[in-house]
């Protein structure tokens, strides 16, 4: 983020502290802030009747949350929510983050590069839990997760592995 986009939004800036489960995005509601994730993994996951919660979105340190507010949406069907670790962000209130990116190009624009990158990382994801086995979707998912966090401890079970790339726990725990 350019220094003049950071000034812009820095008094505006809590930095909050985060726990696992905590919900950042509602499903189909009101999005009261935004966070930008300084630490921890943040999941976007979709559910499916009958079928469960799966995660079709994973952003870090590199991105923002509640990117369908960017898109002019006022709601989406997924919900996001802390999935690894302990997490810091910057959070800032919905207007006055709508407020700075109608008053900067160059944040926009940077913020949806972020979205095109989720986009394609989505994408992927979805031709991987099609496509492949799941030592490869696995694979995958914790790379990416690794990618996002300080250390290398993922300190999730089985079951919630399984949620995440559409698996059974019991595949998650003969892969590892």
């Amino acid at each position: 983020m350019l220094a003049d986009d950071f000034a812009r939004l820095r008094p505006y800036f809590q930095r909050v502290d985060l726990n696992r489960g905590d919900v950042i995005v509602p499903a189909n509601g009101p999005v009261d802030y935004i966070h930008f994730p300084e630490g921890g993994v943040i999941s976007i996951v979709s559910d499916t009747p009958g079928k469960g919660r799966t995660e079709v979105g994973i952003i870090g340190k590199e991105g923002v949350s509640a990117t369908h507010l960017l898109l002019g949406a006022s709601d989406t069907p997924h919900e996001s929510f802390i999935q690894v670790g302990e997490a810091t962000a910057l959070r800032i209130t919905t207007d006055k983050y709508l407020a700075a990116i109608e008053q900067s190009d160059t944040l926009r624009t940077m913020l949806l590069r972020f979205v095109q990158a989720l986009m394609i990382q989505t994408a992927q994801s979805a031709a991987t839990n099609a496509h492949q086995r799941i030592e490869a979707r696995l694979a995958r998912w914790l790379l990416m997760c690794h990618d996002r966090m300080d250390g290398d401890e993922i300190a999730l079970t089985h079951d919630f592995m399984g949620m995440m790339i559409a698996a059974e726990r019991s595949g998650v725990t003969v892969t590892l």
